[in-house]
């Protein structure tokens, strides 16, 4: 009866380990993005994306103050098995807000692979 509760708890403990090694893998790769951020200012968003290696789970967009009808930066979540974690990005160029926002509002936010699409041809300005 010993040998199986503690093959039970070693069991467990190994799936714990295997949570804390794909947690630390995502923050490893968004860090890694953040500290090599001029490798992506200018240029599309597939380029980091194809680094992460990470698809997003959430993708919310956000406007000006001064023009709600487009969206200036997005901020990319990722979840690892404890924790989310996220990459905000700010847009070269102003992005029309219609066809996004009815998206995200459609998806509740969820990220789809029409949106990813969408901002994948988009340029960085920054990545905070």
């Amino acid at each position: 009866m010993k040998i199986c509760l503690i093959l039970i708890l070693f069991i467990f403990n190994i799936g714990n380990v295997e949570a804390q090694i794909k947690e630390n893998d995502t923050v490893i790769k968004i860090k890694e993005i953040r500290l090599n951020k001029e490798k992506y200012i200018g240029k599309p968003l597939a380029v980091l994306l194809a680094d992460l290696k990470i698809k997003p789970v959430k993708i919310i967009s956000g406007s000006p103050a001064n023009n709600r009808n487009v969206i200036n930066t997005t901020d990319f979540h990722f979840r690892s098995d404890l924790n989310n974690y996220y990459i905000s990005i700010l847009w070269q160029e102003h992005i029309t807000n219609k066809e996004i926002k009815k998206i995200e509002k459609a998806n509740k936010y969820k990220a789809t692979n029409e949106e990813v699409n969408i901002f994948k041809e988009c340029i960085v300005k920054d990545v905070f």
